[in-house]
């Protein structure tokens, strides 16, 4: 506290980095919170689907593009397998 009146009065001297810094910080703040809420949501989504016997399939070039339908018959005649949709 013996330099608190210094600290304060450097604050205000240089008002362009005092307000670069704040932003750094506060950037600092939200970018490890939103993070944090993306590693917990994974985290939870791994153990909701934990012991689900399901394989999903997709195309190597993009999740959007569906697989062909002749390749339907060949999926359905894996062994274990139930369901094909």
């Amino acid at each position: 506290m013996k330099y608190l009146h210094l600290v304060w009065a450097s604050l205000f001297r240089k008002k362009t980095r005092t307000f670069l810094t704040l932003v750094s910080i506060i950037a600092a703040f939200l970018l490890f919170g939103l993070l944090d809420a993306v590693q917990t949501s994974f985290s939870q989504a791994g153990q909701s689907a934990n012991g689900a016997r399901r394989l999903q399939t997709g195309s190597k070039l993009s999740f959007i593009q569906l697989l062909p339908a002749s390749l339907e018959r060949q999926i359905a005649a894996v062994p274990g397998v139930k369901r094909v949709s």
